[in-house]
């Protein structure tokens, strides 16, 4: 308009020059007042109506099988291996497990064993719990182990 682009329509330059520099007076103002505003604040952030997923529940000591000292030897039981009532338990030792998502490839890879009843792998030690009904071939579970991309570091004596 301040230019005469559109007929019939007249303005004064000095009037167009303040209109600009108030344009660009009030986008600077609005980007500053942004900074006033906490965007990654989560205060004020509306409660979920369903609670986050619950974490692995860890065994109390109670609950936990009885350790090799606790439990009556048996013929099937090896040098790594504890035996319980439920059956056997051997602690494999895990390279490069990260998060809860390589346990759970650890895990399920493990559990596609025969004679596995449950796998209980920590990635912050990482150490795997394997509760077993037969004893084990250490080459198989090396091998599951490793067909996962994680580094077997061998039985936990």
């Amino acid at each position: 308009m301040a230019a005469g682009l559109y007929p019939g329509i007249e303005m004064n330059p000095m009037w167009g020059a303040a209109a600009m520099a108030l344009s660009s007076f009030t986008v600077c103002m609005n980007a500053l007042r942004l900074n006033l505003f906490r965007v990654h604040d989560a205060s004020r952030d509306r409660k979920l109506r369903k609670g986050a997923l619950p974490e692995t529940a860890v065994p109390s000591p109670a609950q936990q099988a009885p350790s090799a000292a606790e439990a009556p030897a048996s013929p099937s039981c090896g040098p790594a291996q504890a035996c319980s009532a439920q059956g056997m338990e051997t602690t494999v030792l895990v390279e490069g497990m990260m998060c809860t998502n390589c346990e759970k490839h650890v895990k399920e890879a493990l559990e596609k064993l025969d004679g596995i009843l449950e796998v209980v792998p920590d990635h912050t030690t990482g150490r795997v719990r394997i509760h077993h009904s037969a004893p084990l071939d250490e080459g198989a579970l090396k091998a599951a182990v490793e067909a996962e991309d994680y580094a077997w570091a061998g039985l936990e004596k």
